[in-house]
Parts: C-alpha cells; sequence; structure tokens
C-alpha cells in the first residue's frame, strides 16, 4: 500500500489508568473507518460534517454491535491539520483495556498501526514542517525543563529554519554573480571582484561559526550538565546534595564512607538540567566494596561536564585533599568550603588548583551560600548567554552539516587566494548550500528520515 495515502492510527496518549485516552487516525480513509464505528448522538455522518467539529456519541463494535465506550470523536479535515491529510481522534476513556480495543477495532476496520514518530514525518514529507521543526517536536515531548521546552518551541516555530534559509539565500546570490560571470564572460558584464566576495564569504563562515559555538549551550539545554560533587570522605557531599535539591536523596550520618555508590539526580537551575552526582569519599579504602566506590567516584569526576569539589572549611587541608586534587579535580572545577557554620580552620593558599571556575563557602546546616552555588552552575553551564534570544544548535545533525558548510567555505577562501577560476568557486558554494540544505530537509534520503522518526514516540 502507499505510505503517502493511506491510514494509520496509534495511541497517541500514555497507556494506562486515567481520565482519557486518545486514539489517533491518519489519512485518506480516517473519517470513513471512524464512521463505520461511531454512532453520533445527533445521528451526523462524520463524513458529512464540517472540518474541526467535535461529537459525542459511542463506538461501536461492529460484528457484535456491542458498545465499547462513550467517546468524543474531533474531525480534521485535510489540508488544515497536524500531517495535512484528514485526521481523527477518538477520545475514549482511559484504560490498557479500553484503549487496546479500540485500537484493535480500529486496525480491524481498515487502518494500519503507524510507526514511531509517522504521524510527524507524515507533516514533513507533506510539506507541513520541515526536517528541523520536526526534529524539535521531539526535542519538546522529552524536554525536562522549560527553558529546554522554550528552546525547542522556538525551533518549532522556524528561528533555525528562517537563520538556515537566509544564509543560503545569501550563498545562492554569490553563485549567481559568479555563474553571470562565466556564462557571460565574452558580453560587456563586468567580472565578479573575488576580493569583495571572499570578505562576503568570510562573513557568512563567521556567521555559521557563530551558530556552531552555541552547540555546547544546546548540549547543555537538552541533555543537561553532568556535575560530581567529589571530596574526601565526610566533607558533607550527601549534605550538600540534598540540601542543593532539597530533599533527602542522600544517606547522611557521622561516620566516614557512608555512600558507597554513585548517586544520581537532576534539578532544575534557571532552566538547566543540572544531573547531580554524589559519589563516595575518596580516600584509602578499608574493603572491596568502598575500593569499587572510590574508583567509581574518580571514574565519574573525570567524565563529568563540572566537578563540585566539596572542602571541609572546619578542618585544615589533608594530603587526601591535596591527592584528589592531582587526580581528578584540575580544570572546570567549582571549590565548595562547605560547613561554614563552624569555626573555618581550612587555609587555601594550601593548594593549588589550575582553572578553577569560582570559590563559594556553604553551609548546608543553614544554607548559607547554596543560591550563590546555584548561580555559578548556571553561569558556568550557560557561558552568561541569553537563551531566550539566542538560536541554539541542540542537534548532532544540525552540528556536523554546519561543520561541512564551513569546511566548504574555508576551501573556497583557499580557492580564492590561490587564484583558482569561477567554476571552482562555485563547486564549494554548491557542497556549502547541500550541507545547510540537509539541515533543513531540502534534499533528504529515506535512510536518514528512518533514523531521525525512529527516536519519536509511537503516536507521534
Amino acid at each position: 500500500m502507499d505510505n503517502s495515502v493511506d491510514t494509520i492510527t496509534a495511541i497517541s496518549t500514555p497507556v494506562g489508568f486515567g481520565g482519557i485516552g486518545i486514539v489517533k487516525l491518519s489519512g485518506d480513509s480516517a473519517v470513513s473507518i471512524a464512521d463505520s464505528l461511531f454512532k453520533s448522538k445527533s445521528g451526523k455522518k462524520l463524513s458529512v460534517s464540517n472540518s474541526h467539529k467535535v461529537f459525542y456519541g459511542h463506538l461501536i463494535e461492529p460484528s457484535s454491535g456491542n458498545v465499547m465506550d462513550e467517546v468524543i470523536i474531533t474531525v480534521m479535515k485535510a489540508p488544515k491539520t497536524y500531517t495535512c491529510e484528514d485526521i481523527v481522534e477518538i477520545n475514549c476513556h482511559s484504560g490498557t483495556v479500553v484503549l487496546k480495543q479500540v485500537l484493535e477495532t480500529v486496525v480491524k476496520a481498515g487502518a494500519r498501526m503507524a510507526e514511531p514518530g509517522e504521524f510527524t514525518k507524515r507533516a514533513y514529507l507533506n510539506g507541513r514542517i520541515d526536517l528541523t521543526q520536526a526534529e524539535a517536536i521531539s526535542n519538546l515531548i522529552n524536554s525536562r525543563t522549560k527553558t529546554a521546552a522554550r528552546v525547542a518551541l522556538a525551533q518549532i516555530g522556524g528561528r533555525l529554519s528562517e537563520k538556515i534559509k537566509d544564509i543560503q539565500s545569501q550563498l545562492l546570490t554569490i553563485h549567481a554573480e559568479l555563474e553571470a560571470a562565466v556564462d557571460f564572460s565574452d558580453e560587456d558584464i563586468e567580472a565578479a571582484d573575488v576580493g569583495i566576495i571572499k570578505t562576503r564569504v568570510s562573513d557568512i563562515a563567521a556567521e555559521i561559526n557563530r551558530l556552531l559555538e552555541t552547540k555546547r549551550l544546546g548540549k547543555v539545554v537538552t541533555a543537561g550538565l553532568s556535575t560530581a560533587i567529589i571530596g574526601r570522605a565526610n566533607v558533607g557531599k550527601s549534605s550538600l546534595l540534598n540540601t542543593l535539591i532539597d530533599d533527602d536523596r542522600s544517606i547522611v550520618t557521622s561516620l566516614p564512607g557512608t555512600t558507597r555508590d554513585v548517586i544520581e539526580t537532576v534539578m532544575d537551575i534557571g532552566g538547566i538540567p543540572i544531573k547531580l552526582c554524589d559519589t563516595a569519599g575518596i580516600r584509602i579504602p578499608g574493603d572491596e566494596a568502598e575500593a569499587a566506590g572510590v574508583a567509581l567516584s574518580k571514574k565519574t569526576a573525570l567524565e563529568a561536564d563540572l566537578v563540585l569539589f566539596v572542602l571541609d572549611g572546619s578542618m585544615l587541608v589533608s594530603e587526601e585533599d591535596k591527592q584528589i586534587i592531582s587526580q581528578v579535580v584540575q580544570g572546570r572545577a567549582i571549590v565548595v568550603i562547605n560547613k561554614s557554620d563552624l569555626p573555618q580552620k581550612i587555609d587555601l593558599e594550601e593548594i593549588s588548583i589550575q582553572n578553577v571556575i569560582k570559590k563559594v563557602s556553604t553551609s548546608s546546616i543553614n544554607g548559607d551560600g547554596i543560591e550563590e552555588l546555584k548561580r555559578s552552575i548556571k553561569e558556568y553551564a550557560t557561558f552568561g548567554s541569553n537563551i531566550e534570544d539566542d538560536v541554539i544548535i541542540a542537534n548532532v545533525r544540525h552540528e556536523y552539516q554546519l561543520e561541512q558548510a564551513l569546511e566548504s567555505l574555508r576551501e573556497m577562501e583557499r580557492a580564492i587566494e590561490e587564484g583558482y577560476s569561477e567554476e571552482i568557486l562555485t563547486e564549494s558554494l554548491k557542497m556549502a548550500s547541500k550541507s545547510l540544505g540537509d539541515i533543513v530537509g531540502a534534499t533528504s534520503y529515506d535512510d536518514l528520515l528512518d533514523e531521525i522518526f525512529s527516536k519519536f514516540c509511537i503516536g507521534k
């Protein structure tokens, strides 16, 4: 069957016990299939109704004539729908039995089960959205903070697409000027000034590079900032974690070595998802289990995006503190001088840490310094960028294609410097434009689409 016209169906709400569950259909037969199962209270057929109307009635099992559920059906006819096809949404009572029965009956009536992301894939194939907008829909569904959701919504709204298309338009103008110089070289047409063109290409390359510089921020907004809380035993790492998240997530005792495994939790700091990892105290282990915990602590610290190195401010710097610094703390670290509520004995002049981001004094008892620590974490995560205003690259595929486009433009700059002909220069422009086109889906391939949409949930 031709996938561009057949009718697909899926449960579009989480399966479980709840008030409402939705079974969605999209395709040429969506309305007729629903009509064959639905008995409206008004007696009106869905097929003769206007678009974007809601109907109340019962869903009937055709072979037995039994009522399956009391439902509300929404009819949305092409082209003004999510997929640009006829769409029907059956709103029934949520529950595994009810939803499964409705879905099976719809399939028996002529629909087929949708593949993951197929509704959105159809929206893309039918020209309603481009590829960046389709991918942003998945990002929106998986957002873990309001900021991540806003970034995804901006991309759905076309901010990235507009930026890419603007750059493509600039490349097209330069391409046309070079082509004119080649095609009408014998005519009385002024040759393209390659010096000016090189400047324009350099400006475009700089614009692409600025986009690429947002990739780290994009990763943090979507995937979160991995943050390891490390230090020797009993400096207050677990207490600090509990205070940061305002919950008793880690066990706290006066005995050193309470934490043996890495305890992970995610918190929202200023719209950024921060994955906090409370680690075992790094010291000479007393048994095999603690040795495994210490090894895991070191590994977690080395792999983390950010390290919170916790020191006990009420004690002198120990040899264990110095060993931790030499092994895992250099760079990307915020030094947390904990237990500021106690008399301070620590002398930070005794230790030397390269590239320390900041030093913050905190108390897990009275909360002193906790807000300052949160601000420091956010500042590191965002580099002080205004997330609301920036077009952010939050997708590895987009990053790769931008890097390819940038490299093509760099090759063009080198070709201009070396005096190559206009024909050679236009090839670099074509490659750059193609790479940008691949971002929005101007040139797409079936295997690429399958890879992208396979990551969506079924029903979207």
